[in-house]
């Protein structure tokens, strides 16, 4: 390649500066810092712009020298409050992770595991965390932590959840990208309803997740008196809590004819029970899940779900992370939910 009047030439001979590299790809200085570091989301085209004139140009990087000068580490903490094999039996948790993993792959920084369940766990990773081990924290289980959430806030370095903030005091301190639930469940119910079905059941997952709290809103907004407190059951997010709540419903009231769920595995698990006792889904029983996770689609009969973008919040919260470690503001993203139209509703 022929360079005019740009003196470049005579460097790349030598030792290719930032600079070259600028004006090479057409760009600030600021910019190369910025796609070089992996500290802000630039256009597809900008990078690859850089990159070219990187290679190019023979311009090197001191990675080393690079994330001392910057006070970095070139890591994003990645925090899970919940047990551990939630990470792989959960499809949730693995789909956010594997979004945020994609989001990092082109760039300097790259994902580090914290599990903090136990006592023992929580103290040694927020012990680290505080020490500055980790440039950003993105965390994947903030419902239900208020102790952590106040130790994040004290801290020095950007914080993404992968949830709502909970408490406004939070909202000027953290980024969070979530999908809202009552919405989610909104879009459920009126399915259902133009179904025709009357006889619903519930089959949630915690009693106490804000999850299952916000979800029985959006079912009652649209259902109202057709939801009574003797159809719904809660229990975990599992295969066996579709199972034996699909029995008690049925045990209960004999004449269901569409059971919600609170995820994918509850609603697998309740489909069945019900081939195993020859009841058909849908024409006796409608069901519906929520997630649209790898299972939706290989039941018998394919399952009508509702879809959480889980892999994009993953890759909105990384994005956001680094928005932050560039001097940007905390934000907030909410993504929308949408009905997956299959054969069990």
């Amino acid at each position: 390649m022929i360079w005019e009047n740009t003196g470049i030439e005579e460097k790349v001979a030598s030792k290719a500066t930032i600079k070259d590299v600028a004006a090479l790809a057409g760009v600030s200085r600021a910019t190369v810092s910025r796609v070089l570091n992996g500290t802000a989301v630039v256009s597809k085209e900008t990078s690859q712009a850089v990159q070219r004139a990187v290679e190019e140009t023979g311009y090197t990087i001191n990675a080393q020298a690079q994330a001392l000068a910057l006070g970095r580490t070139n890591t994003i903490g990645v925090l899970l409050t919940e047990p551990f094999d939630e990470l792989y039996e959960d499809p949730t948790y693995s789909s956010i992770m594997r979004g945020i993993t994609e989001a990092l792959a082109e760039t300097q920084m790259f994902p580090l595991l914290f599990q903090a369940y136990t006592a023992a766990e929580r103290e040694k990773a927020f012990r680290i965390i505080k020490r500055g081990a980790v440039d950003a924290v993105i965390h994947l289980s903030p419902f239900d932590d208020p102790e952590g959430l106040a130790t994040l806030a004290d801290s020095r370095i950007p914080v993404v959840l992968c949830g709502q903030i909970i408490g406004e005091s939070y909202s000027d301190r953290f980024s969070c990208v979530y999908a809202d639930d009552v919405e989610g469940a909104e879009i459920a119910a009126r399915h259902i309803a133009d179904l025709g079905s009357t006889n619903i059941g519930l089959i949630m997952g915690e009693r106490q997740a804000p999850a299952t709290r916000d979800r029985l809103v959006g079912y009652g907004n649209v259902l109202g008196e057709k939801i009574h407190d003797d159809r719904v059951i809660f229990g975990g997010w599992d295969q066996i809590t579709g199972a034996r709540g699909i029995e008690e419903l049925l045990t209960r009231d004999p004449s269901i004819d569409a059971v919600i769920c609170g995820s994918d595995r509850i609603a697998a698990g309740a489909m069945e029970f019900l081939h195993a006792r020859g009841i058909e889904v849908p024409r006796q029983i409608a069901i519906i899940g929520f997630d649209d996770h790898r299972v939706a689609s290989q039941t018998s009969p394919t399952m009508t779900t509702i879809a959480q973008p889980m892999n994009l919040q993953g890759r909105k919260a990384a994005e956001l992370a680094l928005d932050m470690l560039a001097g940007g503001a905390p934000q907030t993203v909410v993504l929308e939910m949408e009905l997956k139209k299959r054969e069990s509703a």
